[in-house]
């Protein structure tokens, strides 16, 4: 009993001292995913990376843009180009409206808003997170950056299938131009080959004749050369046929010279088609350019509302770097939309 006792209370004793020395040996270097996972969570927001709104440069697009939005319509008839083009140009107003609405509220709205909420970040302390509410401000921001970039991108994307739907219809006249190519060449040969069947026919013709009449004369003079006779008749005969030829070919000619001035035509709407595309580019990538400008601003009120609310949860660390880093990206964003002010003065006009 006595040796049953020391060797359960020794096996007892040796479980128990190599499970905790193995874990707390251990603890440090090995750890489970979960907590892992957990602890690279919480360590995101402790350390905000605050993007720098860069200001619009149209590079030297500001011409094209004022064009696009009064984009002239389609003299071209053809009724799709034409309803193509009005597109264009509903899409060319709405760019300028939307342009000035933006441009409207950057000297209102967004200049006063972002000045209230510099002001605030710089008298920004730990102790007073609590009572002061800038997110309010940037929440409304938010929603009006949201809708002007997303209003340059349907402009964006509504380009894009304009330009497709052009693509598509210039595929369709390249096969009408090859069509009349075709019947154009179908038909020219017709006309050579009913000429030379009419001039074929008199000459077989003015022979017939020749050659009748030249045994009529032997009989009745039979010492008159009739071989003169014979070539005038199947000259006579080949003229006849060339002149008939003619004014059965007529026909032909008049279908070819009404096909050319088809074929004429859709040559100049696939030119005109490919010149549009070249300005649906250009437009598209202006508007590119202020639907990237106001995503940028978008992105950076995003990452200043999650900071703040994460700020008030506890999961960020509130520091002097991570306050003075919040307030140079909003005096970027300032100077941003100050000169945005600048930038498409002349394109509202």
């Amino acid at each position: 009993a006595l040796l049953f006792h020391l060797l359960t209370d020794y096996r007892y004793h040796y479980h128990y001292r190599y499970r905790y020395h193995y874990r707390h040996r251990y603890r440090y270097r090995y750890k489970s995913p979960k907590s892992t996972l957990k602890s690279h969570i919480n360590m995101i927001p402790t350390n905000p990376n605050f993007t720098y709104p860069t200001n619009l440069e149209l590079n030297g697009l500001e011409s094209t843009l004022k064009r696009f939005a009064n984009y002239p319509e389609s003299k071209i008839k053809d009724e799709i180009i034409s309803k193509l083009v009005e597109e264009i140009g509903l899409q060319g107003r709405t760019f300028h409206l939307l342009t000035k609405a933006s441009l409207t509220q950057c000297q209102g709205t967004f200049s006063s808003s972002t000045s209230n909420i510099i002001q605030l970040l710089e008298n920004f302390k730990t102790k007073e997170l609590v009572n002061i509410k800038p997110d309010l401000m940037i929440s409304e921001l938010v929603k009006e950056f949201d809708l002007i970039k997303s209003g340059y991108k349907d402009i964006s994307n509504t380009l894009q299938k304009i330009s497709k739907e052009f693509q598509s219809h210039k595929s369709f006249l390249n096969n009408e131009q090859n069509s009349l190519n075709q019947s154009i060449l179908n038909l020219k040969y017709s006309i050579r080959q009913e000429k030379l069947n009419s001039i074929k026919t008199g000459i077989i013709f003015g022979f017939g004749i020749g050659s009748l009449s030249n045994f009529t004369t032997v009989i009745i003079l039979p010492k008159f050369d009739c071989g003169l006779t014979l070539f005038t008749s199947m000259f006579t005969g080949g003229l006849l046929g060339w002149y008939f030829g003619n004014k059965l070919s007529f026909k032909f000619k008049q279908e070819v010279l009404i096909k050319e001035n088809q074929l004429d035509n859709l040559i100049q709407n696939s030119q005109y088609i490919d010149k549009v595309m070249d300005n649906i580019e250009l437009f598209k990538d202006g508007v590119n350019l202020f639907e990237t400008f106001w995503s940028r601003h978008h992105y950076h009120m995003i990452s200043t509302q999650n900071f703040i609310h994460n700020a008030r949860k506890g999961t960020a660390q509130i520091s002097n770097f991570n306050i003075k880093s919040i307030l140079i990206s909003w005096e970027r964003a300032k100077v941003s939309l100050d000169n945005y002010e600048m930038t498409v003065d002349s394109i509202t006009k």
